[in-house]
């Protein structure tokens, strides 16, 4: 629980404005290129939610150590649970691994804003936040129009449309 409680303290802080990006990979397509979006629609909370003078922290949650290493050494703010990634989805069978998850998803709950991949995993911690309009549902586009403005209102996905969406695990 202390580990957990280190980051949920952090983001509590009165001065610091955090975004959750969770970031699942398509196939292999895991260079930090073909997911700016997510990052860009982040720079965009960012700017149109965060008091000037506090600290911004993105929270990445991801399946590929590639995406998530390039993030950390290329991007300004990000920040990782340092956890083990496994990145073939057929370690659900493995209780380290799935503690792991649990343990990025209910961090992933605490942050100020929320950027998730499709699916139930990124859901679950939009649900647990409790908090209307702070969750961007973030698709892979095909083509740049179909990327939300994630400084409009409409960007935010509703509960109920999430709970329509995938499973809840």
């Amino acid at each position: 629980m202390s580990f957990i409680s280190k980051y949920t303290s952090l983001f509590s802080l009165n001065n610091i404005f955090s975004v959750g990006i969770q970031i699942r990979i398509r196939g292999d397509t895991n260079a930090l290129q073909d997911y700016k979006h997510f990052f860009h629609c982040a720079d965009q909370l960012t700017q149109t939610y965060a008091v000037p003078d506090h600290k911004v922290i993105y929270f990445l949650i991801t399946d590929s150590e590639a995406l998530r290493n390039e993030a950390v050494q290329k991007l300004e703010h990000v920040i990782i649970s340092g956890l083990p990634i496994q990145s073939n989805h057929s370690h659900h069978d493995h209780a380290d691994d799935v503690n792991n998850a649990i343990i990025e998803n209910w961090i992933l709950s605490k942050t100020d804003y929320r950027i998730i991949s499709p699916g139930g995993y990124g859901k679950l911690a939009a649900f647990h936040s409790k908090q209307l309009h702070t969750t961007v549902s973030m698709d892979y586009p095909v083509f740049d129009k179909q990327i939300p403005d994630c400084t409009k209102e409409d960007a935010f996905v509703t509960f109920s449309k999430l709970s329509s969406e995938w499973s809840l695990g």
